[in-house]
């Protein structure tokens, strides 16, 4: 899965957005691009955030520190007359304190057989009915309003 965080300047420090559930990502391949490529040294604190695919509602937070920050020159004699040498940066990060999780209430609403599923796939909200895919929306709300349409006409019958 490809995930590219989003990167905020914040007065106190930066704050990496990453709309993906925690479980989901590997923090030590997307972290280290995101030092690589921000040029982060030594000492900098940033925050991870993770939001749900919508960037509706966070769903856990925590701080960051860069506790290393190396640069070596290698060097390649494979050909004596023109030796090639190359800077090699090696980055670290520590978490500090623990994962701060924010599972507030979620909005419920009983549709009976009727549900709204996220498809990673196809980055669509589908509604589901009886198993089955009825119709599908990119946009959370307009799905959520097809599938209570379709539980009402369901309740009514």
């Amino acid at each position: 899965m490809n995930i590219n965080p989003q990167i905020y300047p914040t007065p106190d420090c930066p704050t990496v957005v990453i709309r993906e559930p925690q479980e989901t990502v590997d923090l030590d391949k997307v972290l280290g691009r995101v030092l690589w490529a921000q040029g982060w040294g030594l000492g900098i604190y940033f925050d991870v955030q993770f939001w749900n695919h919508d960037g509706t509602r966070l769903l856990t937070a925590g701080r960051f520190v860069v506790t290393e920050d190396r640069t070596e020159v290698q060097v390649s004699d494979v050909n004596p007359a023109q030796t090639m040498t190359r800077d090699v940066r090696h980055q670290k990060f520590a978490q500090i304190g623990a994962w701060h999780r924010f599972e507030g209430e979620q909005e419920v609403v009983p549709l009976g057989d009727v549900e709204v599923k996220w498809n990673v796939g196809k980055r669509l909200h589908e509604v589901i009915v009886n198993g089955e895919v009825e119709d599908s929306d990119p946009i959370k709300e307009r799905a959520e309003a097809k599938a209570r349409a379709i539980a009402e006409k369901q309740q009514a019958a």
